[in-house]
């Protein structure tokens, strides 16, 4: 899993998405060589007369947070095999 990766290396990036990708794409990476982290990403839905995404720009995120995050992909990974 990238996710894991990531988490150990604190260098490179993961990335995340739905079966269906125009509904969540997340790309989680490391922004320096000090191990800052950041995540940004797409949101979408999409209905039988509609459609609207939110895209995210790069966002700080927690390095002590990614721990959380590896253990939260396993367990949704978990549930869908």
């Amino acid at each position: 899993m990238q996710l894991s990766v990531l988490e150990e290396r604190r260098q490179g990036e993961a990335k995340l998405s739905s079966i269906s990708s125009d509904e969540l794409s997340i790309v989680v990476r490391s922004l320096d060589r000090a191990g800052h982290m950041g995540v940004e990403g797409t949101i979408g839905a999409r209905g039988h007369n509609y459609s609207a995404s939110l895209q995210v720009a790069v966002l700080e995120l927690d390095p002590s947070q990614l721990p959380a995050l590896v253990h939260g992909a396993r367990a949704i990974a978990g549930h869908l095999s």
